[in-house]
């Protein structure tokens, strides 16, 4: 299993051989957060973008994101 850090947060990365894309989870969160990437960098950015929107709708919602 390969892994990924962004700030605080860790997500577990695999292929998609039938897709052929990268997959990545956030694994230190409660929540369900999925992404995808062609590419490594192109699955960082994804990365990154789901995590901003995932602390945007608990901001919105006025929940702490919940870290395990």
């Amino acid at each position: 299993m390969s892994t990924m850090k962004l700030d605080d947060y860790t997500a577990r990365i695999s292929y998609d051989e039938d897709r052929e894309v990268f997959h990545g989870r956030i694994i230190n969160i409660r929540d369900v957060v999925n992404f995808y990437g062609a590419t490594p960098s192109e699955l960082k950015q994804e990365f990154c973008n789901s995590l901003d929107c995932y602390l945007d709708v608990c901001a919105e919602r006025g929940l702490a994101p919940e870290k395990v």
